[in-house]
């Protein structure tokens, strides 16, 4: 073989290697997951208020916030509302964002006003009368995966700091309606605990922020 034979088909092998390499590379198909964080309320809504006037629609944005911030470093996340966007105002329009961002997750975020130190999370369900339609079907496919996630929350806000005697419920819940991916509406804290002033808020939101966001990362590692 020739010099000039020798290297024509180096040349030839390294440039099929290399398409076969690419190749394989284009069929490679990566998408970080993504978290959608519903703040419960927002606009002329304002949810439960506070004797001080503190109200809930601004203390769930803030908390979404934090948990947010939590999950950015591994997660896609996105808020339904946010004072720096335009508000998906209705419970529809939030499930339709959610699912045009091709959720992974979706957490709606309020409170209650029950006593301190508990915790409640739903997950839709609907009892079958009617039958519900191909907007509602798509949150009872996702039934059995948003019963695991609010499982998998109660079980970290249980153990967590401060720990939280939680409650589950299912229910045909509107905010959840609609949407594809496991769903759940929480309500992990008493709006009767929530601190008046900006800085104390944050400290003790910030607790409740790292615990949701530590349920949701081991929720979604197991799922892999």
């Amino acid at each position: 073989m020739t010099k000039e034979r020798f290297l024509a088909l180096s040349t030839l092998v390294i440039f099929t290697l290399l398409c076969t390499v690419s190749g394989h590379a284009a069929n490679i198909k990566t998408r970080q997951k993504t978290i959608i964080l519903d703040p419960g309320h927002g606009g002329s809504d304002t949810g439960l208020t506070t004797p001080a006037g503190v109200k809930e629609k601004d203390i769930t944005l803030e908390l979404a916030r934090l948990t947010a911030a939590e999950l950015s470093d591994f997660f896609t996340v996105k808020l339904t509302r946010d004072r720096t966007a335009s508000v998906q105002s209705s419970p529809g329009q939030r499930a339709a964002f959610a699912n045009q961002n091709h959720a992974d997750l979706f957490i709606s975020i309020h409170l209650h006003h029950a006593g301190p130190d508990t915790a409640f999370i739903y997950y839709y369900d609907h009892p079958g009368t009617p039958a519900p339609d191909q907007w509602e079907a798509r949150a009872i496919t996702a039934r059995p995966r948003s019963q695991k996630l609010a499982k998998t929350l109660a079980a970290h806000l249980q153990a967590g700091s401060p720990p939280l005697q939680t409650t589950l419920f299912n229910a045909p819940l509107v905010s959840l309606e609609g949407v594809a991916a496991p769903a759940i509406l929480i309500e992990p804290v008493s709006i009767t605990q929530i601190p008046v002033t900006g800085e104390t808020r944050k400290k003790f939101l910030q607790p409740y922020a790292r615990t949701i966001a530590d349920s949701l990362r081991n929720f979604l590692k197991k799922q892999n």
